[in-house]
Order: structure tokens, then sequence, then C-alpha cells
């Protein structure tokens, strides 16, 4: 026990000689082991010395080698075994800008940013780029490396991986931010910027807007166009007013309209229908529309072919605008006892509502799967008569605002105000943009009542019993009359408008359920009758004979 105690005591001892002369010289610490050794012996100074010795300085481990990076061009080395990783590395290598991906796979297209929009990659030209890609790689044999030499087989197992890999869904219609997925339809991408069309606010050019069309020329919020406004005062003068003077709601209706169609915007769900002489200006005013857009998103149109088979709507897909221009109409005609109404097909009167209504449609596409969407189209038609829409229900000339041209300027040409109006394009622009934001805080196109008269004779030619209707029978809670005289007084302005097939359509058993069709007198009905009385039609009376023939003069 005496022995254990005195060992641990020395053993204090050295510690505490130790911290106390482990920074002193040598000297000093020959003194300290000295008094040491002889107090407690030997062994507790060989214990201190031992504590006090240099420690050997041990060599830092040396560094594992790093593997040298790879230089952006250098060659790929990839597995045929694995398309999905060769798509990944083609996406790192030839697929990215900055930390924006810009080739997508979208209802059945690849689309590739150009610096401005997204354009669509022809087939050929993606199977190309894979060849050039894989051509250039090297597979590995062991540790061996050989070139890839690729195939058809390894080329489509990388475009289906591609497709896999950088697919979006139906649901992201341009234009859209991909990063949040939110609508960009208030956006239009010129030259330049982007820019918003409600507080024309602009932004650098990115890919990260999901849009396929651009405008052909700089923003520029200061232009002004001095010929356009010229030409638009001597298209729409005003009627029964001092010389000079301009039709207002005329020139804000289609500057209104011609910036809803810069944009992919499709709510308000209008058209616009340019009637007038030749030579007054309506054609000026499309090639206008025309530079406007760009050419990628204009489309000219013809009734007469625009549905003639599966895929002939392809060419409507990806577009602002379609215009048909100089339409003619089929007229009518009798054939024996049968009369044919003439004007648009059924079948282009349904396909017209699709697209202004904002119907989701499935467009046939040669060689390719079919497209499915809602069209961004906004319809203008353009035409020297009166267009027969051939709608017996009158929705359809509603879907059109009317514009009426009344100055032909045939023989008084101006050659050069084409150009002239393409070199204002930015200043026309801005005052479209501008119209364009008072459409979106009114709400809704106003009709120009200069095209008061338009829109009845359309009417007229498109819906003849509804517009018979309107001239007439008044809508009269107190009024009464009998069938007879609602039939009669039909067929008579029916048979003098030239439209016999709607006459003999008239008849008293049928002639007040066509008259609830009719806006304004959907409460006609059968009026109570004592016995014996004359069986009478209550809540709507006839106009005078002289009345509603003034309206056909």
């Amino acid at each position: 026990m005496i022995e254990t105690a005195a060992a641990k005591l020395w053993v204090l001892d050295v510690e505490r000689v130790v911290r106390a002369v482990g920074e002193a010289g040598p000297e000093e610490q020959k003194l300290a082991l000295d008094r040491l050794g002889k107090r407690y012996g030997n062994e507790a100074r060989a214990e201190a010395e031992a504590k006090l010795a240099p420690k050997p300085v041990v060599p830092p481990p040396e560094p594992k080698p790093q593997p040298k990076p790879k230089p952006a061009d250098a060659r790929p080395v990839l597995n045929p075994s694995a398309p999905y990783a060769i798509a990944g590395e083609f996406i790192h290598r030839h697929c990215m800008v900055g930390d924006d991906c810009v080739l997508w796979h979208w209802q059945g297209q690849f689309y590739r940013w150009g610096g401005r929009v997204y354009e669509a990659v022809p087939d050929e030209l993606m199977r190309g780029q894979l060849y050039n890609f894989l051509n250039d790689a090297v597979k590995k044999a062991g540790e061996v490396l050989h070139p890839f030499q690729p195939t058809p087989r390894h080329v489509n197992e990388v475009i289906d991986s591609l497709k896999s890999r950088l697919a979006l869904g139906v649901e992201c219609q341009p234009p859209m931010w991909l990063g949040t997925r939110r609508s960009g339809t208030d956006w239009i991408v010129f030259q330049n910027r982007v820019v918003n069309v409600l507080t024309e606010e602009t932004r650098d050019l990115t890919p990260d807007l999901w849009v396929h069309s651009a405008l052909g020329f700089d923003w520029n919020d200061a232009a002004e166009c001095p010929a356009w406004e010229t030409f638009l005062a001597q298209v729409f003068p005003k009627a029964n007013a001092p010389a000079g003077t301009v039709d207002e709601e005329s020139v804000q209706f289609l500057e209104e309209f011609m910036g809803y169609c810069m944009t992919e915007e499709t709510k308000f769900q209008k058209g616009a229908m340019l009637i007038g002489p030749k030579r007054s200006g309506k054609g000026t005013i499309s090639r206008v529309l025309q530079q406007l857009v760009g050419d990628p998103g204009y489309v000219g149109i013809s009734f007469n072919t625009w549905i003639q088979s599966e895929n002939s709507k392809e060419c409507l897909v990806g577009k602002r605008v379609g215009v048909f221009a100089d339409t003619r109409f089929k007229p009518g005609k009798q054939y024996g006892s049968n009369y044919d109404p003439g004007g648009i097909t059924h079948t282009s009167a349904e396909f017209l509502l699709n697209i202004i209504g904002e119907d989701t449609v499935t467009i046939g596409r040669k060689y390719k799967s079919p497209w499915h969407g809602q069209l961004r189209l906004k319809l203008m038609l353009i035409s020297n008569e009166v267009p027969n829409l051939n709608d017996s229900s009158g929705v359809l000339p509603s879907r059109f605002i009317k514009l009426h041209f009344p100055v032909s300027f045939f023989g008084k040409e101006d050659v050069n105000l084409k150009d002239k109006l393409r070199g204002e394009l930015s200043g026309i622009a801005v005052r479209c943009v501008r119209a364009y934001g008072d459409l979106c805080a009114r709400g809704h196109f106003v009709q120009p009542q200069s095209a008061t008269a338009l829109e009845r004779e359309v009417l007229t030619a498109s819906d003849p019993f509804a517009a018979m209707v309107e001239a007439c029978f008044v809508p009269d809670f107190n009024g009464q009359t009998t069938r007879e005289a609602l039939v009669e007084t039909a067929r008579m302005w029916l048979g003098v408008i030239g439209r016999p097939d709607e006459a003999a359509r008239v008849r008293t058993n049928n002639i007040v359920t066509r008259l609830k069709g009719v806006a304004g007198f959907e409460h006609v009905g059968p009026a109570p009758r004592g016995h014996g009385k004359t069986r009478t039609i209550a809540g709507v009376r006839v106009r005078p004979h002289r009345e509603w023939k003034e309206s056909l003069q």
C-alpha cells in the first residue's frame, strides 16, 4: 500500500515538472531532471525525460490524385446499352443555356429556343444532330476506347429517351412561363425585349418564356406613326359630320382588335368582319396586321379549302391570326322546288364557332400524331359583299364585330403607302398595345354605330328568320295577334328578300316555337281565350306593313 502511494506521488511530480519546464531551455530541463532523479530515482527521471523529448514530426499524408476535369469539348464516353444516360449527356452538352434547358418535346414535336422564341425542330434535323453527337463519341471495350459508330437503332433509342426526359404536357399551352407554369398571354416577344401589353413592363429575352412566335421589329414606346393616323382618318370619315372628322369608334375597335391579335389571348371570343367596296383600305389593314404579328403567326385561309381534308387544318396550329381575304360566298339558287341558300357550309360554321369560342379541338397532321388543344387564332373576314354565314341560330353573326368601309379609293391609290406603313410598325404597335389595354379595362368590344346597317344586313343574309322577326314584329306584353297574321307577314317578308326556302318553313304549328328562339321574344305564348273566341298569341304585335317595308329599302 505504501509503495503504491509513493509511486502515485512521483507520477504526479513528473507530470508537474514536465508542465513546468516543457517550454524551458535544455539547461533548465537538465537541472529539473537531476533533482527529480535524486528524490525519486532513475525510473522517475527516465519517465520525465521521455515526456520532455521532442516528438517526431509525422509528415502529412500525400493527397490522393484527383481526376482531371474533362474539357467541355472532350469526346464523350458513352455506353451504347444506356440510351437514357446518352440522352442526359446530350442535354448537358447541347441543350443548356446557363441553368435553363432550351430543348423541349411537346405535342409530338421537338422545340428549341432560338434566342427569342422556341422554334420547331424538323425530325430530320433532330436526327442529324444526334448522329453527329454519337459519331463524335467513343465507347469502352475493356480499357480501350473505340469510335461509337452510331446506327439507326442507337438514334431511335436516344430520341425516345429525349422525348421522355424533355416532355411537356398538353396543358403547357404557349405562351407560358416554364419556371412557374403560369400563363404568359399578356406578354409579347419583340426583337429586342419581352413586353407586357397591359403594364408595358419590359424584360430581357429569356428561354423561360415558352412561346413560339415573335414580332419582327423592336419595341420602342416613343415611336410615332403619322402616316398610319392619316390613313385611318381617310378610311373612316364620320358620316354626317364636317369634313376631316374621324369615326373614332371604328378606329378604336380596329386598333383594339389588332392589339388583341398581337397577343395569344382569346378570352374576348370575337372575330372581325371588314366589309366595303373595292380599294377601300381593307387589304392594306390586313397587310399591316400580317407585318405586326409576323409571318410565323399569320395564316391566309379560304372557306373553300380550310376543312377540305383531315389534315387541311394543320396550318392553323401555332398561328395568332387567320384572315379570310377577298371572300366570295356561294350565292343562293333555286333547284326546282328546292332552294339552296348558299353561303358557307355547316361544317365551316361549326369550326368557326369552335375557334372563336375557345373550344378544345383535335387537328390531324400529316405523318405526325394529331394535335390536341385550343387554337390561339383570331379570325378576320374580309369581303366586298355582305357575307352569308348560313346560321339560323343567329349565334355566328354575333361572334363578329362588323367594320364598315364607306370610301373607295379606286383610281386614287397611294402605291407607296405600304412602304410608309412598314417603316412605322413600332409606332403602330405602340398604339395597338395601348388600345388593347383600353379593351382589357372595358372588358368587351364595342360595335361601331357606323356599321349598324351592315350588322342588320349580315343578320338578314345569315339568319333571315331572326332578321324578319326584328323587322316585322314588336315584343309587347300587352299585345295579341293571331298565328295566321304572324305566318302571313313572315312569308311575305321572306319572299320579298328572295328566301322562299325560309318562307316555306314558316307554318302555323311552329311559328310560336321559332319566335321564342329569337332574343326578346322568349315570353311569347298562346293567350287565354273565352269559349268561342279566336285563338291568339300573346306578347307580340305585328308592325304595320309600311314600317317593315321601309327596312327593305
